[in-house]
Parts: structure tokens; C-alpha cells; sequence
């Protein structure tokens, strides 16, 4: 027992030195070389010559306000070749917004606008804010921001700038886990091993799969967004999905979405018909995937992830829980439960069932069953799959597990738990 404290202690501090080494060499050999390419030439650009769309505001001390919408900055008469775009930008929310870089090269006989690509960045990592540009002269550059970059803001830009010399938390963990998992496997020769149900460290180290599933689960939330907003929503309620708006119907002790008809609506003979609407030229954007019956708007989504989401964060802290928030919960439910389902499976059906390959099994249900995909991508579409694949996972596994109890009464709770959950 001393001898194998003595291994995980030393598996544990070679995972943390070689992912260290990784943070701090391997992962920065494209700092080192762009450093020592860019030197100190960087070229600041002056906000006095830059074009910006409306919705940008320039504070009193001369620093660009992001807006709602897609806010657009046009940057002209450039001269030379650039290789990095850097931007000093703050947020006193944290945000994971998109910038898309467009270009007109000089070299070009029309002038139209090349992409570089889009690009995430949050302005508490400023790693990310630092672009990488291939060596192409031209005259224009065009940054969009999205509408998740509402309230940023930026106070510099520059060209062939010096990159940030970050170190990513996340990256160290995900590294550090990588690593000692592949040592313990070598070193405890888990690849020969077959799970024992009774066997005390076979269940811890099914426990440990399953947190470190749960700790990437909250890495792709803590990464993406904001967990609730203020109620009533600040920006156009239109802009938000189809389960916030019916919490704030049930809020409001209806059933019917409170949404405004759009002008000369009750002029279509057929308000379903695509081609009418845009003959009469109305804008149907914000009540797409809604129902029109009687007057009123209707969400047909499921109420499912409002009663058991959305409401009780609201009447618990008087704010609206976001999409992400909702994705999340309902992913580390579908973590859990079917990675007991799968377990469930080797116990019932496997005399003699890997180790190794039981919680590889169980990170691949998470990672290609597209529950940490649909959380990733979190919105109100995503909110159903989401839903969907928590609930149907917590009604296998209660449901595998109660034929498995020998005990009566906890053989009902099982079954009770899984009629609920489906």
C-alpha cells in the first residue's frame, strides 16, 4: 500500500513537471519565433482615422465602446505588410466574442474585401486577442465583431505588434490530465486489467473519470459565457431564445410569447407562407421557429428545461438563467448518468470487461455523443439536444439499476426516478 502511495505521488509530480515544460516551452515556440520576428516595429493605429459603424461610441478618454449588434471598424491607407493584429481591449463582464478580419490587397486590380478569418478571443485572456496575419501587403482592414463583444472595450490596435506572453490555466489542466492518464495506465498496467465491481480502487478510479469529465463539462461553460443575465433583459428581448422569452411568459402568468406582431402582418391571406411575407416585404427574423395561432406567438420547444432551469434560477436569484448555464446542467446530468448507464451494461452483460476501456468508454460518450459538442454550442436549439440527451441518460441508468436491486423498496425509488426522468 506504501509502495503505491509512493507511484500515484510520483506519477503525479512528472504530470505537473512535463505539462509545466509544455506551458512554458513547447506550447510557446510561436511566441519565441514571432517575437524575435516582430522586434519592436509594431504600428499603432490612430483612432481619429479609422471608420466605425453606429453602433460604436467613443468614450471621454478616446477608448472604442462596442455596441449591439456587429460592430464594424475600417482601418485605411495602410501601407507595407503586416504579420499580427493585437488589440487592447477590457470588458467588465467576461465575454467570448468573434472578431472577423477582412482585407483589401494592395496587388489587387478590384478592390474588394479578402477574409483572413474569424477569430474567438475574451479580453481577460489576452492571448487571444493577439492575431496572426500571413505577410500581405494592403490598404484596408475591416474588424466585425459580433454582438457577444456588446460592451467591450478597446483602447489601442496594433499592427506587427510583440504577442502576449500568456499562461493558459485551462490548457495546463487539460495537459496535466492528459499526461497522467497516460502514466497511470502505464504505470499500474490498467491495459491488462479487467473491472472489478468489488474492488475499492476500480471504483475510485471510475469516480476520477467521471470529475475530470465534469471539470472539462465546466471548463466549456466557465469559457463560453455568462451564467444568468439581469431580469428584465436589458437589450431587445427579441435576441433572446425561445425558452427565456417563455419564462418571462410564465412570468407573466401567461402562455403566449409577448411578442409584437410585425406591421401589415394581418394583411397575409397565409402568415406561414415565405414567399407572401416577402412580397409584402415584412420582417419575420424575430419569430422564427415560433407558432402564430389566435393573435398570439407560441414557443412549440418543449417546457421541460424552463421548469426545471430557467424558473427556479429565476425565482432563486431574480435573474435570467442563459443558454449556456442550461446547456451545462444539463450536460454534467448526461455525464453522470451515462457513464453509470455504461457501467450498468458491463455489469449486466460482461463477465470480463477492460478497465481502461470502461472509462475510455465513458469519455467517449461524452466527447462523440454529443454532449459536450451541444454544450460547446450552446443556444436554444442546442438547449433541447441538450435536455434530451440528460434526461433520456438519467432514465437508463435508474432504469438499468433498479433491475439490478435486489432490495424492493430501493428497487421502486430506482424505477420511480426513471419513469420521472423520461
Amino acid at each position: 500500500m506504501k509502495k503505491r502511495s509512493h507511484k500515484i505521488i510520483l506519477i503525479v509530480l512528472a504530470s505537473l513537471l512535463l505539462a509545466t515544460i509544455f506551458e512554458f516551452v513547447i506550447f510557446k515556440i510561436p511566441y519565441f519565433i514571432d517575437l524575435l520576428a516582430s522586434g519592436d516595429n509594431y504600428v499603432g493605429v490612430g483612432f481619429s482615422n479609422i471608420e466605425l459603424s453606429t453602433n460604436i461610441k467613443m468614450d471621454e478618454d478616446g477608448n472604442l465602446v462596442l455596441g449591439s449588434g456587429d460592430n464594424i471598424i475600417t482601418i485605411n491607407d495602410l501601407t507595407g505588410d503586416y504579420d499580427s493584429l493585437k488589440l487592447n481591449v477590457e470588458a467588465e463582464e467576461d465575454v467570448y466574442a468573434e472578431i472577423k478580419i477582412d482585407f483589401v490587397d494592395k496587388n489587387s486590380e478590384i478592390p474588394t474585401y479578402k477574409s483572413y478569418g474569424s477569430f474567438k478571443f475574451t479580453p481577460y485572456d489576452k492571448e487571444s486577442a493577439w492575431f496572426e496575419l500571413s505577410h500581405q501587403e494592403f490598404t484596408t482592414l475591416r474588424l466585425t465583431f459580433n454582438s457577444a463583444s456588446k460592451g467591450a472595450v478597446i483602447k489601442g490596435i496594433e499592427l506587427d505588434a510583440k504577442p502576449y506572453f500568456e499562461i493558459s490555466f485551462y490548457r495546463f489542466f487539460i495537459t496535466s490530465v492528459l499526461i497522467l492518464t497516460v502514466l497511470t495506465v502505464i504505470v499500474f498496467k490498467l491495459y491488462n486489467k479487467n473491472y472489478d465491481h468489488a474492488n475499492i480502487n476500480h471504483r475510485l478510479l471510475i469516480i476520477c473519470t467521471i470529475v475530470v469529465l465534469l471539470l472539462f463539462s465546466t471548463f466549456v461553460s466557465t469559457f463560453n459565457r455568462a451564467f444568468t443575465v439581469e431580469y428584465p433583459t436589458k437589450d431587445d428581448k427579441y435576441a433572446y431564445g425561445n425558452y427565456v422569452l417563455q419564462l418571462e411568459a410564465f412570468v407573466k402568468g401567461q402562455i403566449h410569447l409577448d411578442i409584437e406582431k410585425p406591421p401589415r402582418f394581418d394583411e397575409l391571406e397565409n402568415p406561414y407562407s415565405p414567399s407572401e411575407r416577402r412580397e409584402h416585404n415584412i420582417d419575420t427574423k424575430w419569430i422564427w421557429d415560433k407558432a402564430y395561432y389566435n393573435d398570439h406567438f407560441y414557443s412549440y420547444f418543449g417546457v421541460v428545461p424552463v421548469i426545471l432551469v430557467y424558473l427556479p434560477t429565476y425565482l432563486l436569484t431574480g435573474r435570467v438563467a442563459t443558454d449556456p448555464f442550461c446547456c451545462y446542467l444539463f450536460s454534467m446530468l448526461a455525464i453522470i448518468c451515462s457513464s453509470m448507464f455504461l457501467r450498468e451494461l458491463v455489469l449486466r452483460y460482461l463477465k470480463k470487461a477492460n478497465i481502461l476501456l470502461l472509462c475510455l468508454g465513458m469519455a467517449t460518450i461524452s466527447f462523440a455523443g454529443m454532449i459536450l459538442p451541444m454544450q460547446a454550442s450552446a443556444n436554444f436549439y442546442t438547449v433541447a439536444v441538450s435536455s434530451a440527451l440528460g434526461t433520456i441518460s438519467a432514465f437508463l441508468f435508474f432504469a438499468f439499476r433498479g433491475a439490478r436491486e435486489k432490495i424492493t423498496f430501493k428497487r421502486c425509488i430506482y424505477f420511480f426516478l426513471a419513469c420521472v426522468s423520461s
